[in-house]
């Protein structure tokens, strides 16, 4: 801005002044170049979020199935487990009987 302004208080010919038409131009030009890319980037920033959310959603309910089969292998290990106290204390009964 100052650059350009400068040319008009200065004691400079006018043939050397900038054209402020192209100048303004190519202001404007820079200006909608930069709403393009602010639009693409939110678009781009609204699909991140998007499958984002797919991702999390997909991770909860995984997380959903692993704590149901968590809870199964838990039930069945503590069966498992009674099973075989039972068996013990059942032989040590038998070969403290014979």
């Amino acid at each position: 801005m100052i650059r350009l302004a400068t040319p008009f208080f200065s004691k400079k010919p006018a043939e050397k002044l900038p054209d402020l038409a192209a100048s303004v131009a190519e202001l404007q030009e820079a200006a909608l170049n930069n709403a393009d890319a602010i639009t693409k980037n939110a678009e781009a920033l609204e699909t991140f979020a998007a499958n984002t959310q797919k991702s999390v959603e997909s991770l909860q309910s995984t997380f959903v199935e692993l704590r149901r089969d968590l809870r199964t292998a838990r039930t069945i290990a503590l069966v498992s487990v009674t099973t075989a106290a039972l068996a013990f204390f059942l032989a040590a009964y038998a070969l403290a009987g014979a």
